[in-house]
């Protein structure tokens, strides 16, 4: 079977790389479905502290850390003809934190909260900047070996059939947290071991792929003149990349609202842990369907579709959780329909978290000319993750305006997400067809 390569068709072990790619993605999503940020780790943290900065912070740590480095991972692996290494050593090294970490909440108790917090948020960072570093390799080495039609059936399939999984994985979740099964933090400390076993399998199976090398002529590109002259030369006459930058920086505002939106329910309608099972499988079933349409979107139109539906999704998010804080009188009157109408805002959550290969990214890779995919993708989410400290900034605003009152606090913050997000959601529904879609 012949593959794309950056620059000519070689003959490549096509079935052999599949079956890796999706064995890596499958179990590393599979994973990340046992601590999702948005419910599992934010739900550990407020079980830790009352201070909503600290909580926010969780999120920006997640997102920020994982976004910012990868210019800097763009410029390291830039002219390499193989880039493998960079991902497996990166993960040899950062997925240790979720070993780490059980044994710290098993061994002391979380004895001492405010220790425990900054641990997390340490291992959060260590995690999240070594693989922001092969993740650029990873994107990379995926448009390389996989034509863009075979990359978005391997993504689409292999998280498929990890969401299915994770349905089961959330009936686990909701289980582990329930204190009449496990106490805590026991029960965080199990779903964070589960989380890096996962994450250990993930590595064995990307260990598989055979790569294929860099050609010569990207090679010789990156050795002419420096990464800065490439740079400013990329971002600074292209148009159509910029507009796309714009659509990434304002949707992604949305996270500013959704790492609270588990925290605002709970305080609302006063629930406990086990609610955090529940909202857990909505962003699993969410991702599910999102799947399916966002396959189906990019198997027939292309990423640039992808794109606008998850900001359309990212928009609808914020407005209904706006509706719920600055109407109390819906939680109170119909506790409910309050209920479920975050219900379903983290089944779009968990749509949108799965649409960042098939959408953006996917749309970049298309687009970017061989010679500066690598930069174009470090770009994108680097300048991304400036936006992915906007829930410290919710976190801040939450905690100044909490003598106003909680529904008052949340209404402000979702509605300044809902308003950024409007924002970027025109702009990408300017984005350009791609000749192959065209």
């Amino acid at each position: 079977m012949q593959i794309q390569s950056s620059s000519r068709v070689v003959p490549l072990d096509a079935r052999r790389n599949f079956v890796a790619f999706a064995g890596d993605i499958l179990f590393f999503v599979t994973g990340t479905y046992f601590i999702p940020v948005t419910t599992v780790l934010v739900g550990l943290v407020s079980e830790l502290t009352d201070n909503k900065v600290l909580i926010g912070a969780v999120g920006t740590a997640w997102l920020a850390v994982w976004y910012l480095p990868q210019l800097f991972g763009a410029r390291l692996v830039r002219g390499s003809r193989y880039q493998k290494r960079y991902v497996i050593v990166c993960a040899l090294i950062g997925r240790q934190v979720f070993l780490l970490l059980p044994l710290w909440l098993v061994m002391t108790g979380a004895a001492q909260p405010l220790l425990t917090v900054w641990l997390l948020l340490a291992g959060i960072v260590i995690f999240n900047f070594t693989d922001a570093i092969a993740g650029v390799a990873w994107f990379d080495i995926i448009s390389r070996t996989l034509s863009p039609r075979m990359r978005g059936r391997v993504v689409t399939v292999a998280q498929l059939v990890a969401s299915l999984v994770g349905l089961a994985v959330s009936v686990l979740v909701r289980y582990l947290l329930d204190p009449k099964i496990l106490a805590f933090p026991t029960n965080y400390a199990v779903l964070i071991a589960l989380a890096w076993l996962f994450f250990v399998l993930s590595l064995l199976s990307f260990a598989m792929i055979k790569e294929n090398p860099v050609s010569d002529s990207v090679t010789d590109h990156a050795n002419e003149g420096s990464f800065m002259a490439h740079l400013k030369e990329a971002v600074g006459t292209d148009k159509v990349f910029r507009q796309l930058l714009a659509a990434r920086l304002l949707t992604g505002v949305e996270m500013m609202a959704a790492s609270f939106y588990v925290v605002f329910i709970k305080d609302r309608l006063r629930l406990g842990d086990d609610s955090i099972g529940i909202f857990t499988q909505m962003l699993i079933i969410g991702a599910i369907v999102g799947l399916l349409l966002f396959g189906w979107l990019s198997e027939r139109f292309g990423a640039r579709r992808v794109v606008q539906a998850s900001t359309f999704f990212q928009f609808i998010s914020p407005v209904l959780a706006l509706t719920i804080a600055a109407f109390p009188v819906i939680a109170d009157t119909v506790p409910g329909l309050a209920f479920g109408a975050m219900a379903l805002v983290m089944a779009l959550r968990g749509a949108i978290e799965h649409s960042l290969v098939l959408g953006f990214i996917g749309y970049c890779l298309d687009y970017a000319p061989d010679r500066n995919r690598a930069m174009y993708v470090g770009v994108l989410n680097t300048v991304s993750g400036v936006v992915a400290l906007t829930p410290l900034l919710g976190g801040i605003l939450i905690q100044a305006l909490q003598s106003t009152g909680g529904s008052t606090a949340y209404s402000i913050v979702f509605g300044l997400a809902a308003v950024m997000v409007a924002l970027g959601l025109v702009a990408a529904f300017r984005l350009p067809k791609l000749p192959a879609h065209a």
